[in-house]
């Protein structure tokens, strides 16, 4: 028996990835029992100590866990981990570093009982699981040498594999994803804009991840924000669709031409089945997918210690005060809407020449990372 420690709430990119993950090991290891625990909360509140220590392996995977509070601030797992016995096992998860560049990797350090974890996970498995590269480099700086790049488990759509990038005969359906940070709600409006103004005669179906009615999952400002898009959005004639929580409600994923937006989950979806995306990434997370697969997308953020005079400056700086600083400019506010327009032009022009290959590199990554870490547990 296994214990798979689950983390879905409501965003579909994190039933994504557990289904996803729950289809792989299914398919590729049927002898093992997979036993689904909320990784939200302590083990020892929902299992008695006994039970968690007669399973083989302790498993988390994908979404944003390699955090700097990992344990236990994202997963609790239990006051001491000295009482777990099974060996815990890491798999495709990513680190949100900020800034998304070197200087960011450099100062990304995780809290003294997190690392406690991580090195665990390193002395007593084959190697621990990163979703990209940026987070693998995290992983390295921090001293946990045994690291291998698995992709995300969203990456793997078990009947695709194996095959290729058919670029779309024409551009009919669209879908656009909403970002996750409200202060890139502007610029995609003007993406939005502009995409209605580059295909009048589509259909479009604006895709909200998380829903945009009140909830306990989206703050009071992010309801504001998400209502007023899709207030936008059907005044523009767009379809508004909440995709949250049931991945039934992504099927019609399926007879779109094309995804363009801001989440990574949605990209990653589309990539997965081979389809034509367009990534704007708010963050490390969408500059790590569009980095490690090679596809073409559009940063919405700046990079501001990319300048060498400005990194200098900001070692001078106290954290708490830089990130205040590139915050406060860190979203483009002009030019990412002309820029998705020309790479979409380009692309339709080139017939999708950019995403040639796209199959053989996820395919790469399965048998490379995602597939031995299946392999090798225990």
């Amino acid at each position: 028996m296994y214990i798979i420690l689950e983390r879905t709430k409501k965003n579909i990119g994190d039933f994504l990835i557990f289904e996803r993950f729950k289809r792989l090991l299914a398919h590729f290891r049927p002898d093992i029992k997979q036993e689904f625990i909320d990784g939200h909360l302590p083990l020892d509140q929902q299992k008695e100590l006994n039970f968690i220590n007669s399973a083989k392996a302790i498993v988390m995977y994908g979404g944003p866990g390699y955090r700097k509070n990992l344990y236990p601030g994202i997963y609790p797992l239990i006051k001491d981990l000295d009482l777990i016995k099974p060996p815990i096992y890491i798999g495709g998860m990513g680190a949100n570093v900020f800034p998304a560049d070197d200087y960011g990797i450099e100062r990304y350090k995780f809290d003294v009982t997190s690392l406690k974890l991580l090195q665990r996970v390193s002395q007593t498995t084959p190697f621990l699981g990163s979703r990209d590269f940026i987070t693998q480099k995290v992983l390295l700086n921090q001293g946990i040498k045994n690291v291998r790049m698995t992709g995300c488990p969203a990456w793997y759509h078990i009947e695709s594999l194996g095959k290729e990038f058919i670029p779309p005969r024409e551009i009919k359906n669209i879908v656009f994803t909403t970002p996750a940070g409200i202060k890139f709600f502007p610029q995609a409006k003007e993406v939005l804009d502009s995409l209605i103004k580059q295909f009048p005669q589509s259909r479009i179906i604006v895709s909200f991840h998380k829903g945009f009615e009140k909830s306990e999952f989206l703050s009071p400002e992010e309801v504001e924000v998400n209502k007023e898009l899709a207030r936008f959005s059907m005044e523009k004639k767009c379809e508004v669709v909440d995709t949250s929580i049931d991945l039934e409600k992504i099927d019609f994923y399926n007879d779109m031409d094309l995804h363009v937006g801001y989440r990574v989950h949605g990209h990653i979806w589309f990539m997965s089945k081979r389809k034509a995306s367009v990534l704007i990434a708010e963050d490390s997370r969408g500059k790590g997918v569009l980095s490690a697969l090679n596809t073409p997308g559009v940063l919405g953020f700046h990079e501001p210690s990319s300048s060498l005079e400005l990194f200098k400056i900001i070692k001078l700086i106290p954290d708490n005060i830089t990130n205040k600083l590139i915050k406060k400019n860190m979203v483009r506010e002009k030019g990412v809407d002309r820029e998705v327009m020309e790479l979409l032009q380009q692309e339709m022009e080139s017939g999708f020449s950019r995403f040639t290959g796209l199959g053989k590199r996820i395919d790469n990554y399965f048998e490379k990372g995602m597939k031995p870490f299946l392999t090798n547990l225990p």
